[in-house]
């Protein structure tokens, strides 16, 4: 898996789920039951949400997590800073200036 490289040469950052999603529903069960339905597409993807509930910014997707990936490629509130054959790195759109 890329989790413990991820990890390894990053430990300032937080991650929601790592090795196993198992470890999140033991540490803070509410916290999974929020990621599983993100990740099946029936939780709101707005940023001020995952940053509150998860404590994170940025959402690092794998492409077979279909429903989540397009999600947020397809929200005006995510953009897509990073992307290749495997992963795609989003992070909270900028707030709209629009009057």
């Amino acid at each position: 898996e890329d989790f413990p490289a991820l990890w390894y040469r990053n430990p300032q950052l937080r991650f929601a789920i790592g090795l196993d999603p198992a470890f999140l529903f033991l540490a803070a069960e509410e916290r999974y039951r929020y990621w599983r339905s993100l990740v099946h597409g029936t939780a709101d993807t707005d940023p001020a949400v995952v940053r509150t509930i998860l404590g994170n910014d940025l959402m690092l997707i794998k492409k077979d997590r279909e429903v989540l990936y397009h999600a947020l490629a397809n929200s005006p509130r995510w953009d897509k800073d990073f992307a290749d054959a495997d992963f795609t790195i989003f992070s909270p759109s900028p707030p709209s200036s629009a009057p």
